[in-house]
């Protein structure tokens, strides 16, 4: 998936200046691959309640890369998340 373009950047230092005693510089950067990332996601939580007015939720999850990071190099993100919340009970 790729997209050409160009964007223009105008950078303003008060108090600083760049070469050329200019405190602004503009500069173009070019836009040429938008990189998207697929993964397969699962995981596993677990309900601990506290007391009748709240609970402990703890969960993992496990992300496997689908997709590389780079175009050209075989990299993949391989993901842990470990999460935990707590539920309020309002009746």
């Amino acid at each position: 998936m790729g997209s050409e373009g160009e964007e223009a950047i105008t950078l303003t230092t008060p108090g600083l200046t760049f070469q050329g005693g200019s405190n602004k510089q503009t500069s173009k950067a070019k836009i040429k691959d938008i990189q998207v990332r697929f993964e397969l996601k699962g995981g596993a939580a677990y309900d601990i309640p506290v007391s009748k007015l709240f609970t402990i939720t703890p969960q993992l999850t496990f992300g496997y890369g689908l997709t590389n990071v780079v175009k050209d190099v075989k990299w993949k993100i391989l993901t842990f998340q470990l999460m935990s919340s707590v539920k309020f009970n309002l009746m």
